[in-house]
């Protein structure tokens, strides 16, 4: 049975923890490739330790958005911002991103496709 499919790109392509501006936005796609509409939410979590998150004091590490309903072999797109600081280490930083199906409303889940990759900091 066929699901969702999860795309990433981010903006700019890594974060600089140098200048003005120490944030990254992550837009995030999920493609529904069933033949019906599907209830979709997504969670975002950075696995990895250190000074980056998802707001500006970086104690937020996971991000969780309701997308709502997507139409059969639609999509949705949103951004999520990322923030680092100066005191935050270059290097890869591990984050996944989880889309789920749900069943009726948000606290039914049918199924879940995750994917993990690195963001990278400078």
């Amino acid at each position: 049975m066929p699901g969702l499919k999860i795309s990433h790109s981010l903006l700019p392509l890594r974060l600089s923890t140098k200048g003005p501006d120490n944030t990254a936005d992550l837009t995030i796609t999920v493609h529904n490739t069933a033949d019906e509409e599907k209830l979709v939410s997504v969670d975002v979590n950075i696995l990895s330790k250190g000074l980056i998150g998802f707001d500006r004091t970086m104690v937020h590490k996971r991000a969780t958005k309701n997308v709502g309903a997507v139409a059969p072999q639609g999509e949705q797109s949103f951004v999520v911002r990322i923030y680092g600081t100066a005191q935050t280490e270059a290097g890869a930083y591990t984050m996944q991103i989880i889309a789920f199906d749900h069943y009726l409303d948000f606290d039914k889940v049918l199924d879940k496709t995750s994917k993990t990759f690195d963001i990278r900091v400078v």
